[in-house]
């Protein structure tokens, strides 16, 4: 429950525009009732699937990650070198980085392309607000894996586009092997995340 002196700042300002589900139940909850909600979208047509997921099980599951990890404390809140570079140890995984920084960055129109490189996507930041990155990649028919965080916990459904994990890399290790060994769940994960995005 959000601090009292919080809600009573809170309630002086004229509307207050809330992008996550739960953040909205929040606030209103407590009282509030110049909350609107208003979820992130996506360009559907710009952000599609133009390449099936992978199912043959002799190719590497390509995991895709998009942020910025360049500055310790951003490497440290999107939690790449900690929990997603290191699935790379795993046998026929592959850790896919998507759109580059600076002189290296995709531009938007180029980043459909890099989600249909991918199998799935995955987030492990200690915090969202509703992870724009998330939304591209399953408009792209790709599944996540992400953290409990903002708006991913609006989006996905556990089992059916997507799974939750905890930042514990054994845990993730163990959710990406199952997934290694189940192409066929990884591509229903895909067409479902495409079907949510869509509704």
């Amino acid at each position: 429950e959000p601090p009292e002196e919080l809600i009573e700042k809170l309630s002086l300002l004229k509307g207050i525009n809330i992008i996550s589900r739960r953040l909205f139940d929040i606030f209103d909850k407590a009282g509030l009732a110049n909350v609107t909600l208003t979820e992130n979208g996506v360009d559907t047509k710009l952000f599609s699937p133009i390449e099936p997921v992978n199912t043959n099980p002799a190719m590497p599951l390509v995991l895709g990650f998009s942020g910025s990890k360049e500055i310790a404390k951003h490497d440290y809140l999107k939690g790449f070198s900690e929990f997603i570079k290191p699935l790379n140890e795993l046998p026929n995984v592959r850790v896919l980085e998507l759109g580059g920084r600076g002189e290296q960055q995709v531009k938007r129109e180029g980043m459909p392309a890099l989600y249909n490189q991918i199998d799935l996507y995955i987030c492990a930041s200690t915090s969202e607000g509703f992870s724009q990155s998330v939304l591209e990649a399953s408009a792209c028919g790709r599944g996540i894996v992400s953290t409990r965080v903002g708006g991913c916990e609006d989006l996905i459904e556990d089992g059916c586009n997507g799974f939750f994990i905890n930042r514990n890399l054994e845990q993730i290790k163990h959710m990406v092997s199952r997934l290694v060994a189940d192409r066929q769940l990884v591509r229903r994960l895909g067409e479902n995340s495409r079907r949510i995005v869509m509704e």
